[in-house]
């Protein structure tokens, strides 16, 4: 059943927002991106570092169907085999740059997620 274009718009339209994470149907074997997003990054000056941590906090959120991921730096250090300075560093920088969303969990915990209103990006 296709999607009509009045609810293709409305969901642009949230996830631009950063409102919520994709609702899929079905699990798929790849992760969508956002042709918007794709063209924020290659705009700004990032390092190595930077787009790994991007990429990776996009893959476990919105890849996994979730709007937030857990700042877990020993986690990020294990899966995109950067030394834990660098993970730091560009956490500190994507967060100061409003890249990634930060916010506290029930438990007082950091969690982030990728800010899709890139133009609050610095």
């Amino acid at each position: 059943m296709p999607i009509k274009n009045d609810e293709l718009k409305q969901r642009k339209r949230r996830l631009e927002d950063g409102l919520s994470a994709p609702q899929q149907e079905s699990q798929q074997p790849y992760t969508m991106i956002r042709n918007y997003l794709l063209e924020a990054i290659l705009k700004h000056k990032l390092n190595g570092a930077e787009q790994k941590l991007i990429w990776w906090v996009y893959r476990q959120t919105y890849g996994y169907y979730r709007e937030f991921i857990r700042f877990q730096p020993d986690r990020i250090v294990h899966e995109t085999s950067y030394g834990r300075k660098a993970v730091d560093n560009a956490y500190k920088s994507l967060t100061e740059r409003n890249i990634l969303r930060l916010e506290d969990d029930d438990k007082k915990k950091k969690r982030m997620q990728v800010n899709f209103k890139s133009s609050t990006w610095k």
